[in-house]
């Protein structure tokens, strides 16, 4: 079974950051959803990448901002996600035992 490729990118709420993912390659396997992001301070021209999951599906959504930018929360791995504060170049990894994650949202309370 073949795959098409899942790239997205984003801005940040306050347009600072830019979120570019994908794979570097032309197809993947249901095997291999590994693929990369990177977090790149346009105002810094500075780039951080980490590797997550990538779902197979367009609807997935595997990263999300606070609406203030001071957090991004991406997909890691099955049982693991990252929250990320760029402003003060601090990651918090988080496992859960949900199972599969192939979206992550942030939720107003």
């Amino acid at each position: 079974v073949r795959y098409d490729l899942n790239h997205s990118f984003s801005f940040s709420p306050d347009g600072r950051y830019l979120v570019v993912t994908g794979r570097d390659r032309t197809s993947a396997s249901a095997a291999d959803d590994s693929g990369i992001l990177y977090l790149h301070d346009i105002a810094a021209n500075a780039t951080i990448p980490f590797a997550i999951r990538l779902p197979f599906f367009l609807s997935s959504v595997t990263y999300d901002w606070t609406e203030d930018s001071n957090w991004l929360a991406l997909t890691l791995d099955d049982n693991l996600i990252a929250l990320v504060s760029p402003d003060y170049q601090y990651i918090q990894p988080i496992t859960h035992t949900f199972g599969t994650c192939t979206s992550i949202a942030w939720l107003d309370e």
